[in-house]
């Protein structure tokens, strides 16, 4: 299980480290975040508040009925993977993704 969880880390740094993504520091924070804890186990529990805070900055004030930037970034982000995927990461051995609806990372 550490050997997997090692791999899907290095996989994460891989993509961190692409060109897609390298002009994207907040989307590289918000990756980064979401699969720390997803590998964590806690991904389950994140809410749209908590990412916005923890991942993305956001003051406490924070109202994700009054700000949509979470979903914006996560949209942003399912963007910048599957671009990712296209181009630069067509090789890789692991697929790292972000279903619709969903804080939670999976690893194919």
């Amino acid at each position: 299980m550490i050997a997997q969880a090692d791999g899907t880390r290095a996989q994460v740094e891989r993509i961190l480290a692409s060109e897609t993504f390298r002009n994207s520091e907040a989307l590289r924070r918000l990756l980064r975040f979401l699969c720390d804890k997803t590998l964590a186990g806690e991904a389950d529990q994140l809410k749209e508040y908590s990412v916005g805070i923890d991942a993305l900055g956001k003051p406490p004030t924070y109202d994700p009925r009054q700000d949509s930037v979470v979903r914006i970034q996560v949209a942003r982000l399912r963007q910048k993977l599957t671009e990712y995927y296209r181009v630069e990461g067509k090789a890789d051995p692991l697929i790292v993704e972000l279903p619709k609806g969903r804080f939670k990372v999976s690893f194919e």
